[in-house]
């Protein structure tokens, strides 16, 4: 049994391959962060004469496209949080020199830490994590907007808020990108006022509610 540990950066990955006693395989890699980059590592890996365990850490997202080529090609991979690497490496567990490239570390503590590979749907799951997470700041982005908004209309148009069952519909949107103020809708011609209205409720408002909201305006 191989052990791969793959140090995950933006641009460039390092890549160790150890035996079951722990010594270095071949030539450490330096691959990019490309499809030309992937190729190499697994031209690299189908020389091994045996099965080979590859872990690598959840770095931001520059780990998914590469857990992604190596799922696809049939490899076993171990997903692991920088955290792990790092407490193992300041164990003292392996005596051995500062310098080692984190990717050894990352090959060696999969080596003897007999982790079972990672479900290959985790990228995915990660994906609709954050997409989730996005999501989720959108909406608090957009209530904050909208509070803000009912604050400046209390302050310059108090009435404005009875005029319509929501202040955010798209006539309510519409006749506020025209005017903002009691004062600029009161001052408004009120058959472009009309029509404003009526187009952007398609037929719903028209002459009666453009003359209402003038009323208050004044």
């Amino acid at each position: 049994m191989y052990y791969c540990g793959i140090d995950i950066a933006k641009r460039k990955h390092d890549v160790v391959i150890v035996n079951e006693t722990g010594d270095i395989q071949g030539k450490p890699l330096k691959i990019p962060n490309t499809k030309m980059g992937f190729d190499e590592l697994q031209n690299a890996l189908a020389q091994l004469e045996a099965p080979v365990l590859i872990g690598l850490e959840a770095t931001g997202h520059y780990w998914l496209t590469l857990f992604d080529a190596l799922s696809q090609a049939g490899y076993q991979l171990v997903l692991m949080n920088p955290i792990q690497i790092a407490a193992y490496r300041k164990s003292g567990v392996r005596k051995v020199k500062n310098d080692r490239k984190d990717a050894w570390w990352i090959a060696d503590y999969i080596r003897i830490a007999n982790l079972s590979p990672t479900d290959q749907q985790a990228p995915i799951l990660l994906k609709l994590k954050e997409l989730s997470r996005f999501r989720n700041s959108l909406v608090q982005r957009v209530s904050d907007l909208k509070r803000k908004v009912i604050s400046i209309l209390d302050r310059v148009f108090p009435e404005y808020e009875t005029l319509f069952s929501n202040i955010f519909t798209k006539s309510s949107r519409a006749l506020l990108q025209e005017a903002a103020t009691a004062e600029e809708i009161a001052a408004f011609d009120l058959s472009e006022l009309a029509d404003i209205l009526n187009a952007a409720s398609r037929g719903r408002f028209g002459a009666e509610k453009a003359l209402q909201i003038q009323n208050a305006a004044q």
